[in-house]
């Protein structure tokens, strides 16, 4: 596709609707519309070192050594937490609208989201 040639390798997607959210190598976020391909944002999380992505009701959800939400419409940042260590896994628990995370140290982490 055209996000692999111009930002690089994809190593994380989330597909919400008619949106497409790719992680990439080089922490690289670009959202683009389903259905045209048109990027509509793009963005280097490096610093917050974002190597996944998934879809929460209205929200993307990047990982990393951050967990940053997204608003869905308008891409602006609702949320940041930063851990000691890279998140490694994740699990959704949407009955209890909580995010199960495991950071690369062992700790296991609950974030609630309200």
């Amino acid at each position: 596709s055209g996000i692999n040639a111009e930002y690089g390798r994809v190593v994380s997607i989330g597909v919400s609707g008619a949106t497409l959210v790719s992680c990439l190598t080089g922490h690289q976020v670009v959202i683009t519309d389903w259905d045209t391909m048109d990027v509509l944002h793009s963005v280097d999380y490096s610093h917050h070192d974002v190597m996944g992505v998934c879809m929460w009701e209205e929200k993307i959800v990047l990982m990393g050594v951050s967990v940053l939400y997204l608003d869905s419409k308008t891409f602006e940042e609702d949320f940041c937490k930063t851990f000691d260590s890279t998140i490694k896994a994740f699990q959704l628990l949407p009955d209890d609208n909580t995010l199960l995370l495991l950071e690369n140290s062992g700790k296991v982490t609950f974030v609630r989201h309200d």
